[in-house]
């Protein structure tokens, strides 16, 4: 196991990575990886095996690093609608679930529109596992924290009897805080392997822009309405 040292390196390794364009993330966990060689093996290792999102996780992410506000209200929802559980409240349940309808609705929305500034649309595919996620995050308080990391790598879905199934669901385990977006898209850790040039004002990553380039419960089922 990794020293604690270690495991905040690699934390810090993935909030750059999984804020990433998902057509950047391979290419750039493997120039992450070989600068974290000389802290020893384990670390490097940890980078490689860092799973490139699925199409809907990634969605979420960019939801979580760009627009945390939305995540914010479907958390608070999912408070009440825990609540309203709770204490056998059938009519702010119907209530609750209706309000739930359009926040998911708008929520999906709004992640199809930072997927598209980011340049990848989304498909109808996709944003139905986004809006699963979603409603899985309103019903298990573990799941409203793994959405809320940005390190979600797998759509979540709850059934409406049990706690979300988390596993594998986030790059790195234990409590995570999203951190504000990273000023490059080039992760610090290892910028100094990269030649940097400007252009348009930024700096770029020519590994990354070549990757690009070759395209190298708790819920009853009332809350289900």
């Amino acid at each position: 196991m990794m020293a604690s040292m270690d495991d905040k390196a690699l934390a810090a390794i993935a909030f750059e990575l999984y804020a990433l364009p998902i057509e950047e993330f391979v290419a750039a966990r493997t120039a992450a990886a070989k600068a974290a060689a000389g802290s020893g093996k384990e670390l490097p290792a940890a980078v490689k095996a860092l799973p490139k999102p699925s199409a809907a996780a990634w969605a979420v992410n960019m939801l979580a690093i760009h627009e945390p506000g939305v995540l914010a209200q479907l958390s608070e929802l999912g408070q009440r609608m825990r609540s309203a559980l709770a204490s056998l409240d059938a009519a702010a349940l119907r209530d609750l679930a209706r309000e739930r309808r359009t926040l998911l609705a708008t929520a999906v929305e709004t992640a199809r529109a930072v997927a598209e500034r980011q340049g990848r649309s989304i498909s109808a595919t996709t944003a139905a596992d986004i809006e699963r996620t979603l409603q899985a995050m309103t019903a298990d308080e573990g799941a409203t924290a793994a959405v809320q990391s940005g390190l979600l790598v797998q759509a979540l879905s709850a059934d409406g009897v049990d706690t979300v199934d988390l596993d594998g669901a986030v790059a790195v385990p234990g409590p995570c805080r999203r951190r504000a977006p990273p000023r490059w898209a080039v992760p610090i850790s290892y910028r100094p392997l990269c030649r940097k040039k400007k252009k348009n004002g930024r700096l770029r990553n020519p590994a990354l822009a070549n990757a690009r380039t070759s395209r190298a419960s708790r819920l009853s089922g009332r809350l289900h309405g």
